[in-house]
């Protein structure tokens, strides 16, 4: 409930915002995506990027984030490592033929993780009474697309808001050190873990739903 009502209390301020308009161009920005912080599924991931402006209305963001380890706000993760890079092309929506204001983007991302869970393993179906609870570890990587439409305004000259919304798939490829009885017989799906998709091993295609704020300082 915290993490949500994080996510409300920044968007309804950065929705607020833009509703006011903006005509500062940006050609170079530095950002980072707070929300990263408190993921419950995916674990705190501390992020930097940049954005430049490539020509008239087309800008570009690269972004890399990492795994901090030993420190989870919310989730089942222990012993998270791992990275995160993005790369995102922008077209902003403006006749103008500035890098501001409403833009639509295509967003590719890698990542490697590992990481420790424990899970319920529940063989009573076949096996009444054998019930217990398993410390792993798990490694994944993926990669995915995103198609996502936003808006970025600069505010007091310097500060850098960017309210995006987007749609896509994930190609989530997970191994764990698990039999594969007990991989099969794993309890998923509670509160931390609300598809089972996110945890099931081999290669599996994930929908992917963006929703966010990047905070930053414009450059120039």
């Amino acid at each position: 409930m915290k993490s949500i009502l994080i996510i409300f209390m920044l968007l309804t301020y950065g929705f607020s915002v833009a509703q006011k308009g903006n005509t500062e161009d940006c050609n170079i920005s530095i950002k980072t995506s707070p929300l990263n912080l408190v993921d419950p599924w995916n674990g705190t991931l501390a992020t930097l990027g940049a954005e430049f402006k490539l020509h008239n209305n087309f800008a570009s963001y690269t972004q890399a984030g990492v795994y901090i380890p030993g420190f989870n706000l919310l989730g089942n993760l222990k012993n998270n490592k791992g990275y995160v890079i993005k790369e995102e092309l922008k077209y902003y929506l403006n006749r103008k033929r500035q890098t501001v204001n409403d833009y639509v983007s295509v967003e590719l991302s890698y990542s490697q993780q590992k990481y420790n869970r424990t899970d319920t393993i529940d063989f009573t179906s076949t096996n009444p009474g054998l019930i217990y609870a398993k410390y792993y570890a798990v490694s994944r990587n993926f990669t995915g697309i995103v198609f996502q439409y936003g808006t970025l305004l600069v505010k007091w000259e310097k500060l850098v808001l960017d309210i995006y919304g987007g749609i896509g798939v994930r190609f989530n490829n997970i191994s764990c050190d698990l039999t594969d009885d007990e991989a099969e017989h794993r309890k998923l799906g509670d509160w931390d873990n609300p598809s089972k998709m996110i945890q099931q091993n081999g290669m599996n295609v994930i929908p992917r739903f963006n929703l966010g704020i990047k905070i930053g300082y414009k450059l120039r």
